[in-house]
């Protein structure tokens, strides 16, 4: 990745940390989880990490998708989940 290239203004920083602290605890995780993963993934790899009821899991998803959070990608009738890398950058630093 270029991380290296990107620089968080500190406006920016604050703004993703309003927001951050917004979201429930289990969007927080899913973020968290999606942050740590170099490759966009599916439902079913998040839900095998994370230890989030189906329906909890689906929710906080349903709501990320909503506040346009998440990069939602399609292949061959499977959709995989990433985070852009501004918030990326946010959660790992």
């Amino acid at each position: 990745m270029q991380w290296e290239k990107v620089i968080l203004s500190e406006s920016l920083v604050a703004e993703l940390d309003k927001i951050f602290q917004r979201i429930t605890q289990n969007e927080k995780a899913v973020i968290i989880q999606l942050a740590q993963t170099d490759k966009p993934v599916t439902l079913h790899q998040i839900d095998k990490i994370l230890e989030l009821s189906t329906s909890d899991l689906l929710n906080a998803i349903q709501s990320l998708k909503r506040r346009l959070l998440l990069d939602i990608k399609q292949e061959d009738k499977t959709t995989y989940f990433s985070l852009n890398l501004v918030w990326k950058l946010f959660i790992c630093v």
